[in-house]
């Protein structure tokens, strides 16, 4: 919930039997613009975009703004589906996102809009699934916007690299001894991180006498600029963050460590090289400061690309999480609007 706004939740369900939660917000306007669909990252809910002032400056534009949960996350998650999808367990990856989940949504908000084509608005993970379904479905695209999106996490920091191998490795240590594991508990892990970071953990600064509380600061810039971001929105993000399934973290790590962006399941199609092709208007922002999502991760796409509708921005002193929750929110909304008034005149 945003606070002073009115919000509005409602459901779509799935082929397959998901129930997905969106939350709409909508404030009164002279101007007509397309109906932004925002899509949450990785281990992230809906809560990832109403800390910064972004929902609220795209619906004080006459923008009607959806925040849809992924399977399995926020209001979406496996506890509160049917007792059929609930026996499946953790079972979902990447090609659910794409191929269930988003077009499952995108069909519903059209119909709420009179067949409305949609503005995609991805941060992170959801900046790739935009971008992805563009390219699938340019009929139902106006536009669309990537956040910090890794389009080739193969050109993230070498440590990201060296984590998604060590997760590979992982894997094949679990098949050959036959260990069966479904989910990795990443609430717990980020909840963790708040109790040490920024609480006073009994023992715990005892036993680390360099953990200061600028040494901390130091650790979690990686993720985030603190001069740019608020600790109790950190704070708050870090103990709403997910589980997530082995199967979506295994794909991850193969596109950080082999490259590429695979969807499928019987043939596996690499997108990456032909996002390229998109000619959809877009906005992609990306921050300096990003460990997770350089810049350099979306280099290869627009050197080749063939549409010229588009606006690439660099954000300075921004990081990951900076960019939908901290305080360069609201340039990228205001960013976004320019790019929509430009391509699709005010009515």
């Amino acid at each position: 919930m945003i606070a002073d706004m009115q919000d509005t939740t409602f459901y779509a369900h799935t082929r397959d039997g998901w129930t997905l939660q969106l939350i709409a917000y909508q404030a009164e306007s002279k101007t007509k613009r397309p109906p932004v669909l925002c899509i949450h990252g990785f281990s992230q809910n809906h809560l990832s975009w109403n800390q910064g002032g972004f929902v609220r400056a795209l619906c004080e534009e006459g923008f009607p703004v959806y925040l849809l949960d992924l399977r399995g996350h926020g209001g979406s998650q496996l506890d509160k589906q049917a007792p059929d999808v609930q026996e499946r367990g953790f079972c979902w990856d990447l090609n659910d996102y794409l191929f269930e989940d988003l077009p499952c949504v995108v069909k519903l908000l059209r119909e709420r809009h009179d067949g409305e084509k949609l503005l995609l608005c991805g941060h992170s993970l959801g900046g790739i699934l935009s971008a992805v379904y563009t390219y699938r479905h340019p009929e139902d695209v106006a536009m669309f916007a990537m956040l910090a999106a890794p389009l080739d996490i193969s050109k993230a920091a070498a440590r990201v690299k060296l984590a998604s191998w060590a997760m590979l490795r992982l894997r094949g240590l679990s098949t050959s001894k036959r260990i069966s594991w479904k989910k990795l508990p990443m609430n717990v892990f980020f909840s963790g991180m708040e109790k040490v970071f920024f609480s006073e953990v009994p023992g715990v600064y005892r036993a680390l006498p360099w953990l200061s509380r600028y040494d901390r600061f130091q650790l979690l810039s990686r993720l985030w600029n603190p001069h740019s971001i608020d600790e109790e929105i950190v704070r708050y993000l870090l103990r709403t963050m997910e589980a997530e399934p082995v199967s979506v973290v295994m794909q991850l790590a193969d596109w950080a460590v082999q490259g590429g962006l695979r969807f499928g399941r019987e043939e596996e199609v690499d997108y990456l090289p032909l996002l390229s092709q998109i000619t959809t208007p877009h906005l992609g922002a990306w921050g300096d400061e990003d460990l997770l999502a350089p810049p350099r991760t979306a280099d290869s796409f627009y050197r080749y690309i063939r549409g010229r509708q588009y606006r690439r921005i660099l954000l300075k002193q921004t990081n990951h999480i900076d960019m939908t929750a901290g305080a360069p929110a609201l340039y990228v909304a205001n960013a976004l609007t320019e790019c929509v008034s430009t391509h699709f005149p005010i009515v």
